[in-house]
């Protein structure tokens, strides 16, 4: 009896301690943080601005062009949501007509394909703001950042080792 009683605790107690088991959760990307070693948002040049050595009339420019931006991502992404609500809509009729469901389908990517060109346009524009040296500091900026900070693919600083953990770094991860 003491044995089954002994066995079925430690049977409930993994059960138990498995299903609570859950992964860490990283710390994800901020807004610009996540540019794929290409040309980065406005938070890496906000937050590397005296790296940089940016004036305030590049500053207020680069503002200006983010608010811009900002509010046309706003209005897209609820076009992109209606487009895709249509689209869920006529999956859920009875009879479904497969050109009407292509349609809005096509719709729904077009509009997702048309942000995505001015998300890139407006990186573009926010780099044009710059000189050719504040151009060329920016790939130093990157590469140092993630060394200085201890910051590199991965995890967060939550573990100790040798790198005390890596994760995306300040804004500034090629």
């Amino acid at each position: 009896m003491k044995k089954i009683t002994l066995m079925t605790l430690i049977a409930i107690f993994a059960i138990v301690n498995v299903g609570l088991a859950q992964p860490m959760q990283g710390r994800g990307f901020g807004k610009g943080n996540n540019s794929m070693g290409k040309i980065p948002g406005y938070n890496f040049y906000e937050i590397n601005q005296k790296d940089l050595g940016l004036s305030a009339e590049q500053l207020k420019k680069l503002k200006t062009i983010d608010d811009a931006f900002q509010k046309e991502r706003i209005d897209m992404q609820a076009k992109i949501q209606h487009a895709a609500l249509d689209m869920k809509n006529e999956a859920g009729k009875s009879n479904i007509s497969k050109d009407a469901l292509l349609s809005k389908q096509d719709n729904v990517q077009k509009l997702r394909n048309e942000m995505q060109k001015k998300a890139l346009a407006y990186k573009i524009d926010l780099y044009n703001v710059l000189s050719d040296e504040q151009k060329a500091k920016i790939n130093d900026i990157k590469s140092n950042c993630a060394r200085q900070c201890n910051f590199g693919q991965g995890f967060g600083k939550q573990f100790n080792g040798p790198n005390k953990g890596q994760g995306p770094g300040k804004g500034c991860w090629k």
